[in-house]
């Protein structure tokens, strides 16, 4: 085979890592569990819209019966004098019609219900795949070395900071620091440019952590070798 057909051949994605795959897995039944969830909301407001059809289609039979049942009298005496033509009876038809209406209302609220215990379900089995995706998230962030730099940049930072604490902590009892210095390790600036830049620090994460959630082969922040294929 020429070099220039192996060029134009896709080449096959790199298979995923364990952690990855179960990611892949995890966002796949989360999908899932929101289209569904998503699915039984649209029949659950028809199923309302049925009810409220129905029961309005009861109270047209209910009057209707009722008319039936006041025209009765004066529709029997006009047949008997022969001024009407025989037929079936206004008041049975009325009555088959209300029947039928409660009926057709009692399944819609059935129907009702039972996309009411689905829901419930739904809901239960989104609940636990957004539980699933988190730690599946997490298993792939928490052991990755960019996080482990983070955490060996903090500890550095720690140790350098109670240094720097014990020594202002002796120079401030000796009065030997400006009046009104801070130096205690409690308190952390609430100035607008650190606020700036905290947030610059903050949002590559939020976005890496946001993409994670629909994207198994998305990078971490900052990662040199990502973890998403196999290792060979």
């Amino acid at each position: 085979m020429s070099a220039k057909v192996r060029q134009l051949r896709p080449e096959a994605p790199a298979p995923l890592s364990p952690e990855r795959a179960t990611l892949a897995d995890a966002i796949e039944r989360h999908s899932a569990a929101a289209r569904y969830i998503e699915q039984l909301r649209g029949a659950t407001d028809k199923a309302f819209r049925l009810v409220s059809e129905a029961r309005d289609a009861v109270d047209r039979a209910e009057e209707e019966l009722a008319e039936a049942r006041r025209d009765e009298p004066r529709l029997l005496a006009d047949r008997l004098l022969g001024l009407e033509a025989e037929g079936p009876s206004p008041v049975a038809i009325a009555t088959d019609e209300l029947r039928r209406a409660v009926e057709a209302l009692d399944l819609a609220q059935r129907t009702r219900d039972s996309l009411g215990t689905r829901e419930g379900d739904g809901q239960r089995e989104l609940n636990g795949a957004a539980l699933g995706l988190k730690h599946a998230i997490a298993a792939i962030v928490a052991p990755s070395e960019v996080v482990a730099r983070l955490l060996e940049e903090y500890a550095d930072l720690r140790r350098r900071q109670a240094l720097l604490s014990t020594l202002l902590w002796h120079l401030g009892q000796r009065g030997c620091l400006p009046r009104g210095a801070d130096h205690r390790d409690d308190e952390l600036p609430r100035d607008a440019a650190t606020h700036a830049t905290h947030q610059a620090a903050l949002s590559p994460w939020e976005s890496a952590l946001k993409a994670l959630e629909t994207d198994a082969n998305a990078p971490l922040p900052g990662a040199d070798d990502d973890p998403s294929p196999a290792a060979a």
